[in-house]
């Protein structure tokens, strides 16, 4: 088996909006093409919500039972600028079925049109409204790549 890697397009310029979404759908395509919609053997619901500012895919498993209280808090990956909406999504629905656990996943602002500080306040926004209705020793925060630096800095801040 082979691995089929990302073509490398060039970078656009810093202040090339229009470069910077042509390059966040062809990068989100890739992926997309890579997992699908992450449906394919899913067991389970998809929640759709708005908090805040951002979107949030509540993913259960049929599995997880109506009593456990545990939420895998999951902030996505991709360079801050990637890896959002659809994708976002088939990358809950993985590691819910990965871990077994109901996930929130936070599809965060991103640039070019929301630039830092939005992506880690959508984090703490999401983990506050996690914090009124589960004790914080059932919430697990976690993320890959970038998702994992704002996962650390989620904890920093809502320190």
């Amino acid at each position: 088996m082979s691995a089929r890697l990302m073509p490398a397009p060039e970078y656009p310029a810093l202040d090339d909006t229009e470069g910077w979404r042509a390059y966040v759908a062809e990068t989100d395509g890739f992926v997309r093409s890579m997992v699908g919609d992450g449906l394919a053997g899913f067991d389970g619901t998809i929640e759709e919500r708005v908090i805040g500012a951002c979107t949030v895919y509540v993913v259960t498993p049929d599995r997880v039972a109506d009593d456990d209280r545990r939420v895998y808090l999951d902030i996505h990956g991709g360079a801050w600028i990637v890896g959002g909406g659809d994708v976002c999504c088939a990358m809950a629905v993985m590691t819910a079925g990965k871990t077994g656990m109901r996930v929130w996943a936070v599809d965060y602002r991103m640039p070019p049109d929301d630039p830092y500080p939005a992506a880690v306040d959508d984090c703490l926004t999401v983990y506050t409204a996690l914090l009124r209705d589960h004790a914080p020793e059932t919430i697990v925060v976690g993320g890959g790549s970038a998702g994992g630096n704002l996962a650390g800095a989620l904890i920093l801040r809502a320190r």
